[in-house]
């Protein structure tokens, strides 16, 4: 991503949009006068973070990430970015944050749904094995991939819409969404009377559904 930081840099000023490199460890922020409002909150959110070095920027020696967001305004020029860009990069348009366009950018060919498939092969598994969780359009490729696909109840309405389950909205009862889930692929049928104890036991102490999908 070195060589194509330094030339989307140069793209995003030309086309007047505004992004955010988005690491593991960090965030890259431009540095501008004027920057557009959800780019304040994303980094006011990152700087509350326990991470080492949260807040980093565009001209930092050692830029390490593997997606970016794009915001965009009346001024931008969007097509020209998509244009000058696409042979190297995938769009995902996500949730408007009016009045700015919200775009996530990842490399060519790279989706959610990829990264199911490779962990699958690894496993040795198959995807009617899979059960994945999302709430935003990004992770449309993976809930329309996996047949077993839950989506938070608080969810944009076109995630709501491709979804085989949807439980209750994240900032409720934990326990409660994650009995439903259970209840609903009838998951805990098809477990051992050991494993179903171990599974009951991490509902009761508030595991996520990653991890009881892991149990599994």
């Amino acid at each position: 991503m070195k060589i194509w930081s330094t030339v989307c840099k140069v793209i995003l000023e030309e086309c007047k949009i505004q992004a955010v490199y988005e690491g593991r460890k960090s965030c890259y922020f431009q540095k501008t006068e004027k920057p557009f409002a959800p780019i304040t909150a994303i980094r006011n959110s990152y700087a509350k973070t326990n991470l080492e070095q949260p807040i980093r920027f565009f001209d930092d020696p050692v830029l390490d990430f593997d997606k970016f967001v794009i915001l965009t305004d009346e001024n931008s020029s969007l097509d020209l970015f998509h244009e000058r860009t696409k042979e190297h990069f995938d769009f995902i348009a996500r949730e408007e944050m009016h009045p700015y366009g919200f775009e996530e950018v990842v490399p060519k060919g790279c989706s959610k749904a990829g990264g199911i498939d490779y962990i699958v092969e690894h496993l040795g598994e198959s995807l009617a094995s899979c059960y994945v969780f999302g709430d935003s359009t990004n992770d449309l490729s993976m809930l329309t991939h996996v047949k077993n696909s839950i989506a938070m109840g608080n969810s944009y309405p076109e995630v709501l819409a491709n979804t085989s389950y949807v439980t209750t909205p994240i900032e409720r009862d934990g326990s409660g969404m994650r009995w439903s889930i259970l209840d609903w692929f009838n998951l805990l049928d098809k477990q051992t009377p050991e494993k179903k104890a171990y599974i009951c036991d991490s509902v009761t102490c508030g595991l996520n559904a990653t991890d009881i999908g892991y149990m599994i």
